[in-house]
């Protein structure tokens, strides 16, 4: 990996367009609302430069729920695909599931998405 730029920000405030050639969103995006994510994902891919990518990681499962004061979505392969379809501007990509590899929490899985290799902009998304 060359080096690069790497900014920290909150999804929801972004405004940035054709900004990045990737976006590393490893079990943050799981804090989102269910209702919000597509808006998120949205504001994430309208970053990317054309041709980026974004990793995005959940706890494997499906809905919503609130553990020890902090909220989650899980999502399964179908959960995130149908949040991608409702995202324009992404494309499916290479999904696969991991284990948690904190001590106590191995039965606990992940699932990981390169979602999506960022289309070529035709028109404004």
């Amino acid at each position: 990996m060359s080096a690069g730029r790497w900014i920290a920000c909150a999804s929801r405030t972004s405004t940035w367009q054709d900004a990045f050639d990737g976006i590393w969103a490893c079990a943050s995006l799981l804090h989102v609302p269910a209702a919000e994510l597509p808006d998120a994902m949205q504001r994430l891919c309208r970053a990317l430069k054309p041709g980026g990518v974004i990793y995005a990681s959940f706890k494997y499962g499906s809905g919503e729920r609130e553990h020890h004061g902090r909220r989650f979505t899980d999502l399964d392969e179908p959960g995130l695909s149908a949040l991608l379809r409702r995202v324009p501007g992404l494309a499916e990509a290479e999904t696969w599931t991991t284990a948690d590899l904190r001590p106590g929490r191995e039965a606990e899985r992940w699932l990981n998405r390169l979602p999506a290799a960022r289309r070529r902009r035709d028109k404004q998304v």
